[in-house]
């Protein structure tokens, strides 16, 4: 059986990260990373500077994916235009 074929409930094998989200799961700094195809150091700087939208869940930083996205859209665009 491969991945695709995996139900939800079946564990992985050990050792093994299952790295698929669901849509509505808030994403880390990797996550936000590997979408913005940047470095990990490259977002929390970002983060310490309030110019990525975050949340924060106790000590953690989370990200809703739905925000980078816009983000990332709009900060584009400002580039774009030379607003930036």
């Amino acid at each position: 059986m491969d991945q695709e074929e995996r139900s939800v409930s079946e564990p992985l094998e050990p050792g093994k990260r299952d790295r698929r989200r669901r849509d509505d799961d808030l994403w880390d700094a990797i996550d936000v990373a590997r979408f913005l195809k940047t470095s990990r150091s490259w977002v929390y700087m970002r983060v310490e500077r309030a110019e990525i939208p975050h949340v924060r869940v106790g000590g953690l930083i989370r990200f809703e994916p739905a925000r980078i996205r816009e983000w990332a859209r709009c900060g584009l665009a400002a580039v774009a235009r030379g607003s930036i």
